[in-house]
């Protein structure tokens, strides 16, 4: 059965972007020497969740995951790039998450914060890994926002340092319901 991943990288103040919605301050970190277990992620991932925000801001980079099936959640219609496909959804996530945790591979809840806290909210992420890079942002978007009666227990799984200052967190969802 799969489960349904945060994989997301942060500031150490907790912020996943700038006030205007930039990451530029992802780019100094990973690349060919050091991936912080992307590839190995990726590779076990079989469908892509974003809003619309997050979705928009990957098609700006020009970037697509490949051979992944992608649900975007928005309240308005998506353009949708030529030879693309998405399934767009803008309710409850419940009834998709109990479809994805169906199949064989995992699913990478990609962000933004306002999809996590309702995936939060209802208790529909099994896994979280964060990235904490060494930079503060003093302002932005924060990861994680106010959510209305969902307090859970994590376990940690792993937690990993790597040279350049970047420490990654692996937690498991321990009061996690899984089918």
């Amino acid at each position: 059965m799969g489960k349904i991943v945060l994989y997301i990288a942060t500031s150490i103040d907790g912020r996943i972007a700038d006030a205007e919605g930039n990451v530029a301050y992802l780019d100094a970190y990973g690349g060919k020497e050091e991936d912080y277990g992307y590839q190995a992620f990726i590779e076990k991932i079989g469908t892509v969740v974003m809003g619309a925000a997050t979705y928009e801001k990957v098609l700006s980079f020009s970037y697509w995951y490949e051979g992944k099936d992608h649900v975007i959640f928005a309240s308005r219609e998506l353009t949708v790039p030529e030879g693309r496909s998405i399934r767009q959804l803008s309710d409850d996530p419940s009834a998709v998450a109990a479809e994805l945790r169906q199949q064989s591979t995992d699913t990478w809840l990609v962000g933004g914060a306002a999809l996590l806290s309702s995936f939060l909210q209802r208790r529909l992420v099994d896994e979280m890994i964060i990235t904490v890079v060494p930079e503060y942002l003093g302002g932005g978007i924060s990861l994680w926002q106010e959510v209305q009666s969902a307090a859970s227990h994590w376990q940690l799984l792993q937690s990993r340092s790597f040279a350049d200052g970047v420490v990654q967190l692996h937690y498991h969802r321990t009061d996690a319901k899984h089918h």
